[in-house]
């Protein structure tokens, strides 16, 4: 998760060498690494528009906003971490759409409502 944390290169690095498409699924698949995964994904995206573009076409828009429900007994670590995910991806300005689209408004508002401000870093 935190590899890529504020490193342009490795970033570009790690996503070459098919993270992304490997971290995706993940957020479907693995409950119990949630948290890290939409970490993973947001340090790989934090100004790297090209990682942002191939993060959002790689499918992570919907999976990251039914991790922002609470429906699922989601912890507000792995919201926290949904929600900065969609931060991230939400400055190319094409997945903003997608991002709206996927319903991520009223979660995100509703994450704000519970007071939970660790995703604004």
């Amino acid at each position: 998760m935190n590899l890529t944390l504020k490193q342009p290169a490795l970033q570009a690095q790690v996503a070459r060498g098919g993270a992304i498409e490997l971290l995706v699924p993940m957020l479907s698949e693995r409950e119990e690494q949630m948290e890290e995964v939409a970490g993973a994904l947001t340090n790989l995206a934090d100004t790297h528009a090209g990682n942002q573009a191939a993060i959002a076409r790689a499918g992570a828009v919907a999976p990251l906003v039914r991790l922002l429900g609470t429906e699922r007994g989601n912890s507000a670590s792995n919201r926290e971490e949904a929600a900065g995910a969609l931060m991230n991806l939400s400055a190319c300005e094409e997945n903003k759409a997608a991002i709206v689209a996927a319903a991520a408004v009223a979660p995100l508002v509703a994450l704000l409502a519970d007071g939970t401000q660790a995703w604004f870093y």
